[in-house]
Order: C-alpha cells, then sequence, then structure tokens
C-alpha cells in the first residue's frame, strides 16, 4: 500500500493534488481522474528528464555537426574571395563558383 497518490486528470495529465486518505483515492470518479501511487508518479518524472536529457544530447550533436557544416562554407567563401582576387579576368569561373558555394549554403542552412 502507497504512503500517498498523485491525482492527475486523464484528459489532460495535469496533477491536481496529493492525497494521503486512501478513501478519496477509493471514491475517484475513475472516468476522469486517475490515482497515481506517489513512487510510480516520482518514477515517471525521472523518465521524462532522461528522455529530455537524451533529447538535448541529441540536439547538441546535430549543432555541432552543423557548425563543422557552417566551417567548412566560410572555409569555401574564403578560398572564392581569394580567387576573386587572384584570377579576376576569369569571370565566367567566378560566377560558377559562387553559384556553387551558394547552393551549398542554401543546404546546410534549411537542415535541422
Amino acid at each position: 500500500m502507497s504512503a500517498s497518490w498523485v491525482i492527475r486528470s486523464k484528459e489532460t495529465g495535469r496533477v491536481l493534488f496529493e492525497t494521503f486518505d486512501k478513501q478519496k483515492v477509493d471514491m475517484l470518479n475513475t472516468e476522469r481522474y486517475e490515482a497515481l501511487p506517489i513512487q510510480t508518479y516520482l518514477a515517471s518524472l525521472n523518465g521524462a528528464k532522461e528522455a529530455e536529457d537524451a533529447h538535448y544530447r541529441t540536439l547538441a550533436k546535430v549543432s555541432q555537426a552543423r557548425m563543422v557544416k557552417i566551417s567548412a562554407l566560410e572555409e569555401a567563401l574564403h578560398q572564392f574571395m581569394e580567387f576573386q582576387i587572384s584570377d579576376y579576368h576569369r569571370s565566367a569561373d567566378m560566377a560558377k563558383r559562387y553559384c556553387e558555394i551558394r547552393r551549398h549554403a542554401r543546404k546546410v542552412l534549411a537542415q535541422p
């Protein structure tokens, strides 16, 4: 038998209150509400926290990978600028390279 229960709305999942009274738990409208033993409720909070932590670790990895791509893009733009200065007379090649870099930039920035 549990020491206390958490009364929660089934529809919203919102916690309404904690009770130590077994009689209230027995009289509960089970169509609308659920009574969770406190240990079960607290364990579910730990599970939610672990899932949230895993989500943030994944976001950090994605952000790191995206930063690597952006760094590569910045390097390509830097090379383009050097190319532009040294080989200005090759305007057709320069325009083609510039378009390639812009296409690549759109792809990188569109990724989540």
